[in-house]
């Protein structure tokens, strides 16, 4: 991170993910991205609020034998994912989502925080800002909805451009 962007804070320097909130109706997805807005991960289901999603997102993680398996980030380090208001987490919500695991910085707002996740807020922000995910329903629990398998797919080929983007670059 410290080579992509000057003066990083010093809490900036470990990230190497951020965590998202995609709110619907009345559930959230939880979308993992890389620095770059790669997305890596989308939650295994709908939670009510972004705090049990992230909550979920760990007990996931915590649950997969050696760090392996389709959904697995793998091993977890110390503060290596970042969320906070720019991804979606309500301000309040601070001092839970930094007691549920080491991993996890909080990212202050201001500038600084803004110009380290800029590349992943903008690619989710283009996601969010396709339909009003807010007035579709997603029922929580299940990864079988029509719905659920589109915005999987969706992610899926928002990676892949990314990447191919990246490829095609000098």
């Amino acid at each position: 991170v410290s080579s992509q962007v000057p003066d990083v804070p010093s809490w900036g320097r470990t990230l190497c993910c951020f965590v998202h909130c995609v709110q619907f109706k009345d559930t959230v997805l939880l979308v993992v991205t890389t620095i770059d807005g790669l997305p890596v991960y989308l939650s295994n289901g709908a939670r009510n609020t972004p705090v049990e999603a992230l909550r979920a997102f760990f007990a996931e993680q915590g649950g997969l034998r050696h760090g392996r398996g389709p959904t697995s980030m793998g091993e977890l380090r110390p503060k290596t994912l970042g969320c906070g208001p720019l991804t979606g987490f309500a301000a309040t919500d601070a001092l839970e989502v930094a007691a549920l695991h080491e991993s996890v910085v909080w990212l202050p707002e201001g500038p600084l925080s803004k110009r380290v996740c800029a590349d992943a807020v903008s690619v989710v922000s283009s996601i969010r800002a396709l339909t009003r995910w807010s007035d579709l329903p997603m029922p929580t629990g299940t990864t079988l909805t029509p719905l659920y398998r589109w915005f999987r797919l969706l992610l899926h080929m928002v990676a892949h451009a990314i990447d191919s983007r990246a490829a095609s670059a000098p």
